[in-house]
């Protein structure tokens, strides 16, 4: 599971990039399109990780071994 949770965070750390690099595009007035693109992947990105992070953590917490 260990390479599970570091997919994720991997993933919500590339979803903040994005999202970084999206509101820095609008700042210096960049294409709509782009900004657009941009934020939604790292929408994206950083809510798969987050929502699967915490359901392995459910999952793990859960278990009885």
């Amino acid at each position: 599971m260990k390479k599970l949770n570091s997919i994720n965070l991997i993933a919500i750390i590339i979803g903040l990039v994005s999202i970084f690099f999206g509101v820095f595009n609008f700042i210096i007035g960049g294409e709509g399109i782009d900004l657009i693109f941009s934020l939604f992947i790292g929408t994206s990105l950083t809510g798969t990780g987050y929502i699967n992070l915490k359901e392995l953590q459910k999952k793990e917490g859960g278990r009885k071994e």
